[in-house]
């Protein structure tokens, strides 16, 4: 079954014990008007909180004119980034790369010393069909939260619906963390390979 934003707002408003609903993001309703300022901007936090399977992406970065003083290279962030995680080094008994996200007035850039830099990043997400079942539950609950207090002006509505939300949310990035470790486990660390 496809699930769209409308799905998610839906079942988040079923979580203030209302019996209304939505059909569109753009109705003129409360509940569609209060929904539409908090869904993109809940999505994107959540998105951010986490380094989520479903939205890890891994691109070469394309060079981007001169870089500042202090660093080698200037690359341009992926549009679709909303958080970069680390640089993977052309050196991997380097570390970790050094970098820094920055920006002028028309985009947002990626200052290293990494020659052909590849991010791992967090990519914005916006098809709910991608995303990972405890990631949309934690959506559905921090979603409600935000909403609750402007639909049904109860305090205590609003204060249990955040404690629902930073539970389910501390269960989905557990959950993902654990399938991804769980893959990994498949590979001997190097530092336990080094030992044999």
């Amino acid at each position: 079954m496809a699930t769209t934003d409308v799905d998610i707002c839906n079942r988040a408003l079923s979580r203030l014990g209302t019996r209304a609903t939505i059909s569109a993001l753009d109705e003129n309703s409360t509940e569609a008007r209060t929904a539409f300022i908090w869904y993109a901007a809940t999505r994107d936090t959540l998105l951010r909180a986490h380094d989520w399977n479903f939205a890890r992406r891994r691109v070469v970065l394309a060079e981007q004119g001169n870089a500042p003083t202090g660093w080698t290279f200037r690359y341009a962030l992926p549009t679709d980034c909303i958080r970069l995680l680390r640089l993977a080094s052309a050196n991997p008994d380097a570390g970790p790369a050094r970098f820094e996200v920055a920006g002028d007035a028309t985009s947002r850039f990626v200052l290293c010393d990494e020659p052909a830099a590849e991010a791992v990043y967090t990519a914005r997400v916006d098809d709910p069909n991608l995303y990972d079942a405890g990631f949309a539950s934690a959506l559905v609950d921090q979603l409600a939260a935000h909403i609750a207090y402007p639909i049904t002006q109860k305090t205590e509505t609003a204060v249990r619906l955040a404690q629902l939300a930073r539970a389910a949310l501390a269960d989905a990035m557990a959950a993902d963390f654990n399938e991804a470790a769980a893959a990994a486990g498949d590979r001997m660390p190097d530092w336990i390979a080094a030992r044999n």
